[in-house]
């Protein structure tokens, strides 16, 4: 079992499409998403070249023992940059998303970011567990296809 204590943050390359790709279309992750389909392989390529190449969006691979414990995204725009994580079904529940998030707001800071955003299904109570134990508030509640969505805000 990877240790969550010694895990390594880089950008994710051509050579993690498939493994992003995996991760992605988790079935948990799937239905936390707004967007609860299965991700076709070839329609995930193609967007995956399209964010690995946009200078607004930040996708970073967590990695501990050489295994993908876990993916952030963050799509900047101006000071702010609105976070999508994901952790692999093996590790949830484990203290890595934790010590994910944890990276990624120090990646925030370093990036010269000022807040952090973040928008979360209401029926997702890990996930608005975690952000608010990192000290995002909750700034609002919105519907996104009928479900109650909470935005949440981190000033790094």
């Amino acid at each position: 079992m990877p240790d969550h204590k010694k895990i390594e943050v880089s950008m994710v390359d051509e050579a993690d499409c498939k493994a992003v790709w995996l991760i992605n279309n988790d079935p948990e992750i799937r239905s936390m998403s707004f967007s609860q389909e299965s991700i076709p392989y070839e329609d995930h390529i193609k967007w995956f070249q399209k964010k690995i190449t946009d200078k607004n969006s930040k996708m970073y691979k967590f990695v501990s023992s050489n295994k993908i414990v876990g993916l952030v995204r963050l799509d900047v725009e101006k000071k702010q940059a609105l976070v999508n994580i994901a952790v692999r079904h093996e590790f949830r529940g484990k203290g890595v998303g934790t010590e994910i998030l944890r990276l990624t707001i120090i990646l925030a800071k370093g990036l010269k970011l000022k807040t952090l955003l973040a928008e979360i299904k209401q029926t997702n109570k890990p996930s608005l567990k975690l952000f608010n134990k990192l000290g995002f508030f909750e700034k609002e509640t919105i519907l996104v296809n009928k479900e109650k969505v909470t935005k949440l805000e981190l000033n790094v």
